[in-house]
């Protein structure tokens, strides 16, 4: 079967592959009121970073869903000691196995993106209570791109589509979301610890990788990232 980038990001170990990795997690969560008889949902919950991040910090049941086995199995080592209810399960997003109104957050963290959007954020809407949260970090288009430009980024990547803020917000109000605050992500440089390790990657992934790094150089004027942060009415 042919290898695609979130079987790259399973490959190298990756804790938070979105932008602004678990710093930017932590300030987004920073804007709600958590606590143990929250119920919260990480959708494409990868290999749970966050989960876990959550479940310590504030000893609420967390959930965790993603689709992809080998981050499913990371996901269950890193949580096997942690005491507070952590939950996790394979499946697809864009058909959660939760019943309406079950969680007071949805987090997502450059996940959306790689679904039909439409489709996964009304499932976020439909399992999330009365006056829930969703909160998302999204690859973002922030210039103009050209069609043979989106098609490459677009086919590399997996993504249906390559949305802008104002799309994003208009997505999110489709779905059903009244109160949408979005901001743009910095842009930062990798730590020196997060340096990926290329040379102990077969070479299917070692040419993936090269050629992640080589469109995140040619579009970073055009493409960013930007957290939503959507309330329920």
């Amino acid at each position: 079967m042919e290898k695609n980038y979130t079987d790259l990001l399973a490959a190298l170990h990756i804790g938070g592959a979105h932008p602004g990795s678990l710093k930017q997690t932590k300030q987004m969560l920073d804007t709600v009121d958590l606590n143990k008889q929250s119920y919260v949902l990480d959708a494409g919950c990868g290999t749970g970073q966050t989960i876990a991040y959550v479940a310590q910090k504030y000893g609420c049941t967390v959930y965790g869903i993603d689709q992809h086995e080998e981050m499913i199995q990371k996901t269950r080592k890193r949580i096997a000691e942690i005491p507070s209810p952590v939950r996790v399960f394979k499946g697809n997003i864009e058909e959660l196995p939760f019943e309406e109104n079950s969680f007071d957050m949805v987090l997502s963290e450059s996940v959306t993106a790689f679904t039909q959007v439409r489709k996964a954020l009304k499932e976020y809407r439909r399992v999330l209570k009365p006056n829930g949260t969703l909160m998302m970090n999204e690859m973002t288009k922030i210039g103009h791109l050209e069609p043979d430009e989106q098609a490459e980024v677009k086919a590399f990547y997996g993504f249906s589509e390559l949305l802008n803020q104002t799309e994003w917000e208009n997505h999110l109000a489709s779905a059903g979301f009244k109160q949408v605050e979005s901001r743009m992500i910095p842009a930062n440089k990798e730590a020196p610890g997060e340096v990926y390790r290329i040379e102990k990657l077969d070479r299917a992934y070692n040419d993936m990788l090269m050629y992640h790094q080589l469109l995140t150089e040619k579009y970073a004027s055009k493409i960013g990232a930007c957290s939503y942060i959507s309330r329920l009415e």
